[in-house]
């Protein structure tokens, strides 16, 4: 729109040359002039005769102001995956490193070994309070030995003798006192003692049931749940201590490795201590300006070029197109490209796999099927700016 003012601003000054400096019409507009300037320079007498008021413009589609049949992009190249940062997850010290950059790995390989002396005590404190939990669960479910259930009812047999004993020891002293034989005194200590062996006998039968009985359900999910939460500090403890150990998650190569043996590492360290790369194959992230976001396929061929080589120096497609648009990080350097503005990113499947350097810029051409002209995107369509007779401005929308 910008480029569009200046023209009309640098025409309407021309037209006022024509009025002001050239009364006689020197310059013949209907012989000197191109066909668009003499239609400006009419919309631009038009609108010097009116006092500067211009009717709002018609709206009108004109043809596409480029073929559209390439999109151009910036990218970078990739592995079978992006890079992948391997960090400390605990604050210990470094005992060991295992590879340097460049060196191939293979999934679950050891890169680098920390400290473990600080996280095996409560790795070990962990464990015997499962052991433990699991101890009085398996208590709970198998109930009293046999030998403790003897022992209860030997002793409930017992009570039940003296238990009888004092009942027939009751029986005759309230003889005797009926027979004024026997004192108020003694007839009450034979209540007592008949009384507490009576609760004596009840309070081991109870004791016996208990033995005996199965477990209740609460005292059962009470012993479970306490099995579960000492397996669950076992498997924290175990999982701290298996942070001690940096392993490849995948095969590839080192890009970098960022400590050495003594370093102190801590979680919140910027850097990571490995970066690695799945490098099996490589890909291509390109990011595509949002006035041809909508024109690119899954399918499409593309080109890639580089500074670093003459001619193209591979060839793919798209493999992937991204779902939503993003800040543009990747920048391809080249006059008229723009920076400030939002893009659609789409990973790109080589045909084959050059040995290009993982984070080489490169600069990708998108070949766009015919079918894509069909779908006007913002970069594609233009429109007129129409009075009648007037002159013809063409612009995005």
């Amino acid at each position: 729109m910008r480029s569009v003012f200046w023209v009309f601003a640098l025409t309407i000054v021309f037209a006022a040359f024509l009025f002001f400096v050239d009364p006689q019409q020197k310059f013949q507009q209907d012989e000197k002039l191109p066909p668009l300037l003499q239609d400006t320079l009419a919309s631009a007498q038009d609108w010097i005769a009116s006092d500067g008021e211009m009717p709002p413009p018609d709206l009108r589609e004109v043809p596409p102001a480029r073929s559209g049949q390439t999109i151009r992009a910036a990218g970078v190249v990739r592995g079978a995956s992006d890079p992948i940062l391997l960090r400390s997850l605990v604050p210990e010290k470094i005992i060991e490193v295992n590879v340097e950059v460049g060196d191939r790995v293979r999934a679950g390989q050891l890169l680098v070994r920390l400290s473990d002396d600080t996280l095996m005590a409560p790795r070990d404190a962990a464990a015997a309070d499962l052991e433990s939990a699991q101890a009085a669960f398996e208590e709970l479910v198998n109930g009293a030995r046999q030998s403790e259930v003897d022992a209860l009812e030997s002793q409930r047999s017992e009570a039940a003798e003296r238990s009888k004993a004092a009942r027939q020891t009751l029986m005759r002293i309230q003889k005797l006192f009926a027979g004024d034989a026997s004192s108020k005194q003694e007839l009450d200590r034979a209540v007592e003692l008949q009384e507490a062996a009576a609760a004596r006998v009840q309070a081991l039968d109870a004791q016996l049931k208990t033995l005996t009985d199965p477990p209740r359900q609460e005292h059962l999910r009470a012993a479970e749940a306490a099995v579960r939460a000492a397996k669950a500090r076992l498997t924290e403890a175990n999982a701290r201590l298996a942070h001690t150990r940096v392993t490849a998650p995948v095969d590839g190569v080192v890009l970098n490795v960022h400590t050495e043996v003594g370093a102190l590492s801590w979680p919140e360290d910027p850097r990571a201590l490995v970066e690695m790369v799945d490098d099996r194959q490589r890909r291509i992230l390109a990011e595509v300006d949002e006035y041809d976001a909508i024109r690119v396929r899954i399918g499409q061929s593309c080109q890639v070029i580089c500074d670093a080589a003459s001619g193209i120096v591979a060839t793919g497609e798209i493999d992937i197109v991204g779902p939503g648009m993003r800040g543009k990080t990747i920048r391809g350097e080249w006059a008229g490209e723009r920076n400030d503005t939002h893009v659609r990113p789409v990973w790109i499947r080589l045909d084959d796999s050059p040995n290009l350097p993982i984070g080489l810029p490169v600069e990708v051409t998108i070949i766009a099927n015919e079918g894509d002209e069909e779908s006007p995107t913002p970069d594609s369509q233009a429109v007129q700016l129409v009075r009648p007779g007037a002159a013809v401005l063409v612009g995005k929308k």
